[in-house]
């Protein structure tokens, strides 16, 4: 079960958690005051969504088979109908739950997150995908 969360320390300890820290975009408090942000009971994944109803650090550390798939059906329910991730495994996953991609553009190096391991990472477009 995914609830609601204020504690927004609480949900970036728990996103921090993960193995791929560089595919997360840091947000303030500020930020996750105008989002629905959810963590789920077990405390092992969870998600925001904005206001524009844009899907933001969804996260999954892998204990629970089917928790991301949980993660994206509970976000769509809660109003997510676009976000943006790296090419790869990510824009396969979330076409499963009806998003599709509208646009894309190429790795820039001048933003990069910081600690991009290119050797293991390489340079992914960034592809942003909606939901019909």
């Amino acid at each position: 079960m995914f609830l609601p969360t204020r504690d927004y320390n609480h949900f970036r300890l728990l996103l921090q958690r993960g193995k791929r820290l560089e595919n997360f975009t840091p947000h303030s408090d500020v930020e996750y005051d105008k989002c629905i942000v959810c963590i789920h009971h077990s405390w092992t994944a969870g998600f925001a969504v904005t206001k524009e109803g844009e899907l933001i650090n969804l996260f999954n550390h892998g204990f629970i088979k089917g928790l991301g798939a949980m993660a994206v059906c509970h976000a769509i329910t809660m109003g997510a109908k676009k976000l943006d991730c790296f090419d790869g495994y990510l824009p396969t996953f979330y076409n499963k739950f009806g998003f599709i991609e509208v646009s894309r553009i190429k790795f820039d190096t001048n933003y990069a997150p910081d600690g991009w391991n290119y050797s293991e990472l390489g340079a992914p477009d960034i592809v942003y995908m909606e939901r019909s």
